[in-house]
């Protein structure tokens, strides 16, 4: 009799230890369904958000700051650069939000850089700046950009501070 017991006993243990391996995996398997699920949203949200934008600046009107915060630079380009360096360059004086999104919309657009001297202003959306530096007649000289820049801050002599000019080699 002590037999029966011990054997009822042992697989009346063993199979509360396999319910409980059981419950605890599908516990650990529910869990990690819901954090990969959870990251996949995540990243489906991020990346709606990033073409939203891209698009949004490729097809609509998107500049920098506002005419009230706008910075007024000159910029120079080199026979040779790639429209990449220099939407690079642009990126990096904050007169464009992105350098990729300002190359597709050059290649859409069919626009071809032109060397020269321009003034941009970081009020400028990316077709105000392809229109300037596509038309070699908006190219300015040394003293057209004195001039321009002695207009914009009121007569106060610029002194370079916000001309931000390129001259890279």
């Amino acid at each position: 009799m002590k037999k029966k017991s011990k054997a009822k006993r042992k697989s009346s243990n063993d199979l509360s230890g396999k319910l409980i391996r059981s419950f605890s995996s599908g516990i650990i398997r529910l869990a990690f369904d819901i954090l990969l699920y959870l990251f996949l949203v995540i990243a489906l949200i991020s990346t709606c958000k990033y073409v939203y934008n891209f698009c949004y600046q490729v097809f609509g009107s998107a500049s920098v700051t506002d005419s009230s915060d706008a910075v007024t630079m000159s910029v120079t380009f080199y026979e040779g650069e790639s429209t990449l360096q220099i939407a690079e360059r642009l990126e990096g004086y904050g007169l464009i939000l992105d350098k990729y999104s300002f190359v597709t919309k050059s290649r859409l657009d069919k626009i071809t850089i032109k060397p020269g001297t321009f003034i941009l202003s970081s009020d400028m959306d990316y077709d105000e700046i392809l229109s300037v530096i596509s038309d070699i007649s908006q190219a300015k000289d040394e003293d057209e950009i004195q001039d321009s820049m002695m207009e914009e801050t009121g007569g106060e002599d610029a002194g370079g501070e916000e001309t931000g000019e390129s001259e890279t080699e």
